[in-house]
């Protein structure tokens, strides 16, 4: 949790109940393979997927590929969207929107502060989304690109 201590800024605290996991000890409680959501959170998503296809979590599983195919594969699970990089964030939208339903996609400026390595998976996942007939808008203002 966050406290606003006004010119002095925010101080951040980690909750005593939860250890900052954000979840009630009776969610926290609950285990599969020995492993509690909070276990999971501070694991890889690598390592999430794999424990995901161990426990035959075919949905969850390959909801995670989407994201394990944009280079996300050593993100923390838990992690907050305001806690990775603009690069991150930015496959995370694509993740989230490659997940849904919906037909219509618009991007701004994708590849201005997207990491070098992230350029051809940016590529290819914006590809595949024409090929998927998702109607997809890029607005980019890097000349290499357009």
């Amino acid at each position: 949790y966050e406290i606003n201590v006004g010119k002095m800024g925010i101080s951040r605290r980690k909750c005593p109940v939860c250890d900052g996991l954000k979840f009630s000890s009776s969610v926290l409680s609950v285990r599969r393979d020995g492993k509690t959501i909070g276990d999971l959170f501070v694991m890889t998503c690598n390592d999430v997927l794999s424990f995901f296809r161990k426990n035959n979590l075919i949905k969850a599983a390959s909801s995670l590929e989407v994201f394990i195919n944009l280079n996300l594969g050593n993100v923390a699970y838990g992690k907050a969207i305001t806690e990775v990089s603009y690069s991150e964030a930015t496959l995370m939208m694509i993740g989230r929107f490659l997940l849904s339903n919906e037909d219509r996609y618009c991007i701004k400026n994708p590849f201005s502060a997207i990491g070098s390595e992230d350029l051809s998976i940016l590529k290819k996942q914006l590809d595949d989304l024409c090929k998927k007939h998702k109607k997809t808008l890029v607005l980019e203002v890097n000349n290499d690109f357009i």
